[in-house]
């Protein structure tokens, strides 16, 4: 590996923080699937409704987004090329678990602040970015 190469600090940092985020948007979805009464509670009824009619499309897209994105992480961290396809299908799980909340249904008037969303988002392009980065310096393998 020449000093071109070599894998600077920053990259272990990045990969590892994609890593856990990744691994929260994992847990956030599997909980999804079936969530507890006291979960519920804390939602209003037209959040309960959106939340517990989603179409399979948009399940699919959450799961997609997450898995992928995770995946994306832990290819990043083991060096490995397949990091940029797995950031790529994250983003179009992210493009269509959005799609349903946002365009399908009124998202924005029913849960309000777009940070959250904002967040993934640009977190998503970020991960895209880096790891083509990284490809293109040769440290992904």
């Amino acid at each position: 590996m020449t000093q071109e190469n070599k894998t600077p600090l920053s990259f272990w940092i990045i990969s590892g923080i994609a890593t856990v985020w990744n691994l929260i948007g994992v847990l956030s979805f599997v909980s999804s699937l079936s969530p507890t009464p006291e979960t519920l509670s804390s939602f209003t009824e037209e959040q309960q409704s959106l939340l517990l009619n989603k179409p399979v499309w948009a399940i699919f897209g959450f799961g997609l987004a997450v898995f992928a994105g995770l995946g994306g992480s832990l290819a990043l961290l083991f060096r490995k090329k397949m990091t940029t396809s797995m950031f790529i299908a994250s983003l179009a799980g992210i493009a269509v678990q959005y799609t349903h909340a946002y365009m399908v249904e009124d998202g924005i008037s029913i849960f309000g602040a777009l940070v959250l969303p904002a967040l993934v988002v640009i977190v998503g392009v970020f991960l895209l970015w880096y790891g083509q980065g990284q490809a293109q310096k040769g440290r992904l393998n």
